[in-house]
């Protein structure tokens, strides 16, 4: 069959009408895609040109900022950091509520601990106690427990800060802090060589286990609080554990002040005293329990005549200057916050602080926060106003 020769893409074939030339390539050059647009209006031509244009100003000002951000924020980490890696977190940026557990039960979990605890000491090398027998049993409550805890959780504090190098988020903070830090670490470090007793302090004194081991966990988990409570997020997770402590040790310190203390109660001794077969063969439990319901008294006797509040830490001193450092920090929270309910549960927190400090009777406690009001007066007078109203 003989094949119709083709003309062109004009020819009218079959009858229909010619088509125009739409796309066609010239000989030699690359087709073009072309499509069919109304013209436009000038007037849109132009708001279309405008638009543009305003839309190209905002992405470059947007990129200016950006690179603004970046390069500032490389410069306030490079100030605020003596150590930085790679993916450390802004010096402002906090961190993620896992790192801030240790510093969370360094603040306010590890206070509450009191629990028994039973050690053999020859004391006879002393002269204020060279008549104690060697082998006698010492009993202890209020400290050793509480150093434990504060090992394990340094343990915690150091895996995080492995974590932290892992993950190339390592970073030490540049702060003039670590220079009262040094000198009183260089002082402890003098104190334990030139000590005629290294046991004692090392591991520290009869009902104070306190030495130089403890004081180094302290010094260890300041520093490491430091490095972690970057942001008012982080702030949170301390302030509010210690809020919580503090209500349970207020109230313990209540019942200590108006004289049911609870440590002297049947269930107080059963929380701080192991369920173990004494040496005459009797158990401690049935032992508390027949002397309260026999004899009315507890079985265990704390030396306070006058109902002083001693809290969980069997020192009335220690108890004022820890309620020293909480005091100021719950009334500024009380005159800076803003909401009635909030503001109305950080008054009560402040009101059963200062009543425990006038419970531990601690003439020092009390001459602390004499004149940490007064410097607050004068540092603080006209924020304090503003603030309150």
């Amino acid at each position: 069959m003989a094949k119709k020769k083709r003309t062109g893409n004009n020819q009218n074939v079959g009858g229909q009408k010619p088509m125009a030339n739409v796309g066609t390539p010239a000989k030699g050059k690359p087709a073009e895609k072309t499509t069919a647009k109304a013209a436009p209006d000038k007037k849109d031509g132009a708001k279309g040109r405008i638009f543009d244009e305003k839309n190209k100003a905002r992405v470059g000002a947007d990129k200016g900022k950006s690179r603004r951000r970046t390069a500032g924020e490389a410069k306030l980490n490079k100030e605020g950091y003596l150590v930085s890696m790679s993916y450390a977190p802004r010096i402002d940026e906090g961190l993620y509520g896992f790192q801030l557990i240790p510093a969370a039960v360094f603040a306010a979990v590890i206070i509450l601990i009191v629990r028994q605890y039973q050690y053999v000491r020859d004391m006879t090398q002393y002269y204020w106690m060279s008549e104690t027998d060697p082998g006698k049993l010492i009993l202890e409550f209020f400290t050793h427990d509480k150093g434990t805890l504060l090992w394990v959780t340094l343990i915690l504090a150091g895996l995080i800060l492995l974590y932290r190098v892992v993950t190339q988020s390592f970073f030490i903070k540049r702060t003039v802090l670590y220079i009262p830090l040094l000198v009183y670490l260089v002082f402890v470090f003098l104190s334990f060589v030139f000590s005629n007793s290294k046991q004692m302090a090392w591991e520290g004194a009869n009902d104070r286990f306190e030495g130089t081991l403890v004081i180094l966990c302290y010094c260890a988990m300041l520093f490491y609080v430091i490095n972690s409570v970057n942001s008012e997020r982080n702030i949170k997770w301390v302030v509010y554990p210690i809020a919580g402590s503090t209500v349970l040790l207020s109230l313990l310190g209540i019942s200590q002040a108006v004289g049911h203390d609870f440590f002297q109660s049947a269930i107080g001794q059963k929380l701080i005293v192991p369920n173990k077969v004494l040496a005459n063969g009797s158990n401690a439990w049935d032992m508390i329990e027949k002397s309260m319901t026999v004899s009315g008294t507890p079985w265990l006797k704390f030396t306070f005549e006058h109902n002083e509040v001693y809290q969980t830490v069997y020192n009335i001193n220690y108890v004022a200057f820890y309620l020293t450092l909480l005091i100021p920090l719950f009334a500024m929270i009380f005159l800076r916050e803003a909401q009635p309910l909030k503001k109305a549960l950080w008054g009560v927190l402040f009101a059963l602080a200062f009543f425990n400090l006038l419970g531990a009777a601690s003439s020092g406690g009390l001459m602390g926060i004499f004149v940490l009001f007064i410097v607050g007066l004068v540092l603080l007078n006209k924020r304090l106003l503003k603030w309150w109203k």
